[in-house]
């Protein structure tokens, strides 16, 4: 019995796992994304998941809310 995934990739739609690379997107739509899906290089990935100040947001988003690409936090 395969179940709906708890946390769908905003991109792909499969589960997001623990062990997977994924990053949030917290200032637009709140889900969880993979980070192979969203284009991310690993580099890019590790800064961003480090530094705590800086938030992630979907391309979807960007169009759609017109956010910039990565927001420091003030």
């Amino acid at each position: 019995a395969s179940s709906e995934p708890i946390y769908p990739c905003g991109i792909c739609q499969k589960e997001v796992n623990d062990d997977d690379d994924a990053i949030l997107c917290e200032t637009g739509c709140g889900r969880w994304y993979h980070r192979v899906c969203t284009g991310l290089t690993i580099m890019a990935y590790n800064l961003l998941t480090a530094e705590t100040s800086a938030e992630w947001v979907c391309n979807s988003c960007i169009e759609s809310k017109n956010i910039p690409l990565v927001k420091l936090i003030t």
